[in-house]
């Protein structure tokens, strides 16, 4: 890419953006983290923590139940005074 002549139109491309883009896909595709981590070549799943905000909620029908309950505990606690 680096031999290319890029058009002043168009943004430059940022090889950490398109790996930021092409995580949150795979994500949002729902694959099993064991496949992500795989495909991302990472250790531990704190490398992935960053691209966390730019995923969509899953909606409450798509939640197991025990997942539902760990959901309601947190929006409970978040609203509680410091």
């Amino acid at each position: 890419m680096a031999r290319t002549q890029p058009s002043p139109d168009v943004p430059r491309l940022v090889m950490g953006r398109l790996r930021s883009t092409w995580l949150v896909e795979l994500f949002e595709e729902r694959l099993p983290i064991t496949v992500i981590v795989a495909a991302a070549g990472v250790d531990t799943l704190h490398g992935l923590s960053r691209i966390l905000p730019f995923l969509s909620p899953v909606p409450p029908t798509k939640r197991p139940a025990c997942c539902e309950a760990a959901h309601d505990d947190l929006s409970r606690a978040a609203q509680r005074p410091p």
